[in-house]
């Protein structure tokens, strides 16, 4: 074998697996605060060295204006838990890793206060890339998932990256269908073939089989070989990367922004989001709007006797009583401490719905103890309630309304 090849492959097949996902976070000013123990291990840095320092500083000169840019956009993008998490590469200085550094805003009823941040190394795959490109005989080596296919299904390649990552031990007897699922069958015909077929390239993420049964979700990049008449494809080239995890906790990032890290509940981020698109429907459609106010009584008790552990315990047994007492549609809200709001859409508010729901709040701590174990713990909850049909206040009178109101219940009790 010719020497430069021998050379190349070694390379590829010394290269080690990627590093962990790690996470952290910034103040406004960029000033990293906090990163969890994976940090040093996706980054190279050290911790001591790091916190409280400038996160554009850690990067090289030349890729500090895109951080810098990434990061402005994800303080000020709109709240949206469905958008994507915005993402920049850089190089470290120190270092020299390349990452992926992913912001997610950290919001409360003030606006964002902080960004919460992943940090992917993505070495790997930058070095694989650029070996690739200078030893064209070593493609077949690379991190990435490659493969050849025809548009009837038939596999023709599959490099050792992906024969390893989806479990196929011989390619000559592989299919299409073996690799991917009946939903990603329906998206090539549905949406990636057009668009093979308009510009000769698609880019997304695609279900795949994994080796051990699991689902992967990969992003791929399909390129087609069109045939003369301009309306077959004659072969397709796809070079993937396996996202699962970082999708994983991209998505568990988004949820943690947008709900309570305890309860499982919406914060109060959300529940202020969710109450603005209900009164812009209650506009349109003349509907009503209501907010209950539930404020715990006895809970300081708890705290004071039991542990703030136990504190902990009854907020979540609290959180799934008022989660099984209300409808399906309504939204359940840890809105502070030991205080909790649940926005109700589309509610009869003349014959009495939203004081039924109030009572089934009561009743669901009154009835029965809390029995933690071996701990039982009797808390209540005093409600107060607001409304508005047509959505002609604001959620801030909303929520005034409803806490007013629940203050008038406690003193009448």
């Amino acid at each position: 074998m010719d020497d430069g090849i021998r050379t190349g492959e070694s390379i590829l097949d010394e290269m080690p697996a990627r590093a962990t996902v790690a996470g952290f976070a910034c103040r406004l000013n960029r000033t990293i605060d906090w990163c969890d123990d994976a940090f040093a291990s996706a980054t190279g840095l050290e911790p001591a060295a790091t916190l409280g320092k400038d996160l554009a500083d850690a990067v090289i000169d030349a890729d500090r204006v895109a951080l810098e840019a990434a990061f402005h956009e994800a303080v000020f993008a709109p709240l949206d838990p469905h958008r994507d998490p915005v993402s920049v590469r850089v190089r470290l200085a120190e270092t020299g890793r390349t990452v992926d550094v992913t912001f997610v805003a950290q919001r409360d009823p003030r606006g964002v206060v902080g960004i919460n941040a992943l940090v992917d190394d993505v070495s790997a795959v930058a070095d694989a890339q650029a070996i690739a490109a200078a030893l064209a005989p070593v493609y077949d080596r690379s991190p990435d998932l490659i493969g050849i296919t025809d548009d009837r299904g038939g596999v023709v390649y599959l490099n050792p990256s992906a024969r390893v990552r989806l479990g196929v031990t011989n390619v000559t007897d592989c299919t299409v269908e073996q690799l991917y699922p009946a939903p990603a069958i329906d998206l090539y015909y549905r949406e990636i073939r057009p668009a093979l077929l308009a510009k000769g390239w698609w880019r997304g993420i695609i279900p795949m089989y994994g080796r051990r049964g699991g689902i992967l979700e990969i992003r791929q990049t399909i390129v087609a070989g069109i045939g003369p008449t301009g309306q077959t494809i004659e072969w397709l080239v796809s070079t993937g990367e396996d996202v699962t995890e970082a999708r994983r906790q991209h998505a568990d990032l988004a949820h943690r922004a947008t709900h309570d890290t305890l309860t499982g509940l919406a914060n109060r981020a959300l529940l202020l989001d969710h109450l603005e698109h209900a009164l812009a429907r209650a506009r349109r459609d003349a509907s009503t709007v209501a907010l209950i106010y539930a404020d715990l009584d006895g809970f300081k008790a708890v705290n004071d006797t039991h542990g703030h552990n136990t504190g902990d315990r009854v907020l979540v047994e609290v959180a799934r009583r008022f989660c099984a007492a209300v409808r399906p549609s309504d939204t359940v809200a840890r809105f502070g401490g030991d205080e909790f709001v649940v926005l109700c859409e589309g509610i009869d508010a003349e014959n009495g719905e939203v004081e039924a729901i109030a009572q089934r709040l009561r009743d669901a701590l009154e009835i029965e103890p809390l029995r933690l174990g071996a701990t039982t713990v009797k808390v209540s909850t005093t409600t107060g309630s607001a409304c508005t049909q047509g959505g002609a206040v604001t959620a801030t009178r909303l929520l005034a309304s409803a806490d007013r109101a629940m203050y008038a219940s406690r003193r009448r009790r």
